[in-house]
């Protein structure tokens, strides 16, 4: 696969060959997957006011609970590299799903912090492993095929967004409440289970055999600073998305008086500017390289936060949301190609590398969003999106520098 000065993959010129039985059905679960977290994130964004009054906990604690969780899915990271290795990928994405079932009905029924806190902790590392499996197999069939697939997959993420806030919003129409829309979950979830199994019974692979490399553990290449780089705009990108998933339909239900309706409506519209970000993404990358659309996002991603606090007006506040997706949708997509690229031989090490910055900072922000809520207000929390857009600014400037420092093979 050829590359621009700045990494940014370019497609070959004429026809390229079709992809094989084994690389359909991988793509085909890694895209379900991905869209299993957009089911997640989309519903959640719209249930956690709901979910913080029937454990009857603060919203504080509710962050803190959070931020626990995310903290003990990150060792899953860590050693990305050894899991994806003497793992299979299917069956990883299988285990994973099977822990957000386990999750999504113990909320159901749960109460207490004690009980959030440990339903969140499994929802955390269901996901965290969901998202290392099916990253990992993007990189290997994008290093297989020469195509850059992780930003047309991502898409499948935002479709998911939109698809579970649309659930809520049903279930929320015909008066049913946030426990008939767990529910429903985890029957999606236990069919992604089934497929899963299935294709792994139907279609087994030779078990990799263990290298140096492919082995890794992600804390290593931390020495480098492309994959430092990389893993900042990650972070940013998925604090970014978390922070409105979680906190706008709080900030529209409990600060601006609207109604539950309101933020579904908040959250499909983030999930459908990212969904159209992510697909457009490959396009303008290929186009203007990483350093020029990462810059454009940012700039995008900065506006949106304006938008998002400028009034207390019902409008304004959806839209904002709309054009914070539009900014940063293609930013973790790129990235993630980019980790590939940088380290072919072990996607799964660069995969956990890259990811790993994301979970910290996902882990992180919600005691800082917490506290800025119980200390403040909501809408202070939503302004971090500005500074998010302006980190992602001043990252993309300088790209070109820390990609080429890390040209050569390690």
């Amino acid at each position: 696969m050829t590359v621009k000065a700045d990494n940014t993959p370019i497609s070959s010129a004429g026809a390229r060959p079709a992809f094989t039985r084994d690389q359909r059905g991988v793509l085909g679960l890694v895209g379900g997957g991905l869209v299993v977290l957009g089911l997640m994130e989309g519903s959640a964004g719209a249930l956690w006011p709901d979910v913080i009054d029937a454990f009857d906990v603060s919203k504080g604690a509710f962050g803190v609970a959070s931020g626990i969780g995310l903290c003990l899915a990150l060792p899953v990271l860590v050693f990305g590299g050894r899991i994806t290795t003497w793992f299979d990928k299917r069956v990883l994405l299988s285990v994973a799903a099977g822990m957000l079932v386990l999750a999504s009905l113990g909320i159901t029924v749960g109460h207490g912090l004690i009980v959030l806190a440990l339903l969140l902790a499994v929802r955390a590392t269901g996901i965290a492993l969901i998202d290392l499996a099916s990253n990992t197999l993007a990189m290997e069939v994008e290093d297989q095929s020469g195509r850059h697939l992780m930003s047309p997959l991502h898409s499948g993420f935002s479709a998911g967004i939109i698809v579970g806030a649309g659930l809520a919003w049903v279930v929320f129409g015909v008066g049913g409440g946030f426990r008939a829309v767990y529910v429903t979950l985890a029957v999606f979830l236990a069919v992604f289970v089934t497929i899963g199994i299935r294709e792994r019974i139907a279609r087994p692979f030779p078990r990799a055999i263990p290298t140096a490399t492919g082995d890794a553990v992600a804390m290593a290449l931390y020495k480098r600073s492309d994959i430092r780089t990389l893993t900042a705009l990650i972070a940013v990108a998925f604090c970014g998305e978390l922070l409105l998933a979680q906190w706008i339909g709080i900030y529209l239900r409990d600060e601006l008086g609207f109604s539950a309706s309101t933020g579904v409506r908040a959250v499909l519209l983030l999930g459908g500017s990212m969904l159209v970000g992510r697909l457009i993404n490959t396009k303008l990358t290929t186009r203007l390289g990483s350093r020029w659309s990462l810059l454009a996002q940012g700039l995008t991603l900065t506006l949106g936060g304006v938008l998002l606090v400028a009034t207390e007006t019902a409008t304004l506040t959806v839209i904002g949301c709309g054009v914070v997706g539009l900014g940063i949708a293609g930013i973790a997509p790129t990235a993630l190609s980019l980790a590939g690229i940088a380290v072919p031989s072990a996607p799964g090490a660069a995969s956990g590398a890259a990811l790993m910055g994301g979970y910290l900072g996902v882990a992180l922000i919600p005691f800082a969003a917490g506290g800025i809520a119980s200390i403040a207000s909501v809408r202070v929390v939503l302004l971090v999106e500005i500074v998010f857009g302006l980190i992602v600014m001043a990252a993309a400037l300088n790209l070109d520098r820390w990609m080429r420092a890390e040209s050569t093979p390690s």
